[in-house]
């Protein structure tokens, strides 16, 4: 093998490392960023159990007398819906997102009401997601008034 060869074969190899440490190095910064993701999300899920523990033993049982939904910016806690208040609302035939979110913010005990606003605006689906839930709830008193399930 010349001289020529060998020097060419050491460029490239010592380009190949270079390559491949920078790939490392993305690689390890990826990694770090995925931890601190699962970090972040564990973290979350703990806030918003613990949310909905207190929750529990201030109001009632979770899928009986409260409803939660959680989200990446945090949990709404809601309370069971009047039968009354169900009602009115279940009997709009074409109800409006206005007729939803009256629905919803008077049962919502958690969060305060900035941050529900601030909830909302980020993750405009929310009020129905609520919605939902308190719909669940209200279907579930009705099935323990009336014994069926």
């Amino acid at each position: 093998m010349s001289d020529q060869q060998n020097d060419d074969l050491a460029v490239l190899r010592a380009e190949l490392a270079r390559i491949r440490a920078e790939r490392e190095e993305l690689d390890a910064a990826a990694e770090a960023e995925r931890l601190r993701e699962q970090v972040e999300r564990e973290r979350r899920e703990l806030e918003q159990e613990r949310a909905i523990a207190a929750a529990e033993a201030k109001h009632g049982k979770l899928g009986a007398a409260i409803g939660a939904v959680k989200t990446r910016l945090g949990v709404v806690i809601m309370r069971r819906p009047h039968v009354a208040a169900f009602r009115k609302f279940h009997e709009l035939a074409q109800p409006t997102m206005a007729d939803v979110e009256q629905f919803v913010r008077p049962h919502v005990l958690e969060p305060n009401r900035d941050e529900f606003d601030r909830m909302s605006d980020e993750l405009p689906g929310l009020l129905m997601s609520c919605a939902r839930v308190l719909g669940q709830l209200a279907h579930g008193a009705a099935q323990e008034l009336t014994g069926k399930s």
